[in-house]
């Protein structure tokens, strides 16, 4: 899923955010491409850039996702940061690191150093057994982070996190958690699900993408916590939302050759399901519970009919998708004839 747009929402006026008495005001003023300012007139984009910025080749063109982004001018961004004392010249081993595999060790070969070993094995080799004054001339500049700019990726290292991730959820969202002591997935689960409530209650029928991103991203974060019933429950959710997107109903696009996306269907879920032998028996409670998730958004046949549920989840993980296309386009019309 490659959507990460943190900032979907707007916000409104005179909102502000104080996450702790003894640390700086967030302000919730938005510039160019809803940046938010986060403190010192520093924003989302400056701290993301910072971060990109630690270590790099000074010599290295900044991406230019910056510009579009965030209509950040990098060169001005560089020298503001200088400015402010965040970007300092990178260390010596900074500079090291910077280095490919074949340049660390063509260093080592002219220093009649062994060159097997993984990267910090060799930068640590380096170090250890040549003097400086043999290679240090001859490393690219690199830019370094002072303590200041340090303490400004600790401090919003969930936003940096988030960003790393794909994600459906708006910076302002994440901000209230950035002093919470949660693992970064146990955060974006809790607030996964508020956004799910929130968009429940504001829908009146599936609008698939935003259900399905948020429950396939659900079951992505439950995975990488290592808990499995939930990860199988949310990717059964996802398959469940495509399958019955009734916005496809309303607006008469089920019956298009194209309306039904099947990479929709096969995602990083299906083969894990499939590896799980996942059973009918195993599915129909899975089923019964995204029923009284969603119930206020599906067709009464739907509700009434947890066998529905379950033959489509079975029929992702067995039918070929020009099948399963097939038996959904059926299972569509039926509940359009009886909505």
């Amino acid at each position: 899923m490659g959507f990460f747009d943190f900032f979907k929402h707007r916000v409104e006026d005179n909102q502000a955010f104080n996450p702790a008495d003894d640390q700086p005001t967030i302000s919730m003023e938005f510039v160019p491409q809803d940046n938010l300012i986060l403190e010192n007139e520093l924003s989302y984009g400056d701290i993301l850039m910072l971060d990109w910025l630690n270590g790099k080749q000074t010599n290295k063109k900044v991406p230019g996702y910056f510009v579009e982004r965030f209509q950040i001018n990098p060169l001005a961004a560089i020298q503001r940061f200088k400015n402010k004392g965040l970007l300092i010249a990178g260390s010596t081993t900074s500079r090291l690191q910077s280095l490919k595999l074949p340049q660390l060790k063509q260093i080592l070969k002219d220093n009649n150093q062994k060159i097997s070993g993984r990267k910090s094995e060799l930068v640590n080799r380096i170090q250890q057994n040549i003097d400086e004054s043999n290679y240090v001339d001859n490393l690219p500049q690199t830019y370094g982070l002072s303590d200041n700019a340090l303490a400004l990726l600790k401090k919003y290292k969930l936003l940096i996190w988030a960003n790393d991730n794909d994600h459906v959820l708006s910076a302002r969202e994440y901000i209230p958690m950035i002093n919470s002591d949660k693992a970064e997935p146990e955060i974006a689960i809790e607030l996964l699900e508020k956004h799910i409530s929130d968009l429940i209650a504001k829908n009146k029928s599936f609008i698939a993408y935003q259900f399905n991103d948020a429950e396939s991203e659900l079951a992505t974060f439950y995975k990488s916590l290592g808990e499995t019933n939930n990860y199988v429950k949310h990717s059964m959710y996802s398959i469940l939302i495509n399958y019955f997107c009734v916005s496809e109903i309303e607006n008469d696009f089920y019956t298009e050759p194209f309306d039904f996306n099947t990479q929709y269907i096969q995602t990083h879920a299906i083969d894990s399901l499939q590896d799980m032998s996942i059973t009918e028996a195993a599915t129909h409670p899975i089923v019964v519970s995204f029923i009284h998730r969603y119930n206020d958004l599906l067709p009464a046949i739907v509700r009434e009919n947890p066998e529905l549920g379950t033959k489509a989840i079975i029929g992702a993980l067995t039918l070929q998708p020009s099948e399963y296309h097939k038996d959904r386009i059926t299972v569509l019309r039926k509940i359009r004839k009886n909505r």
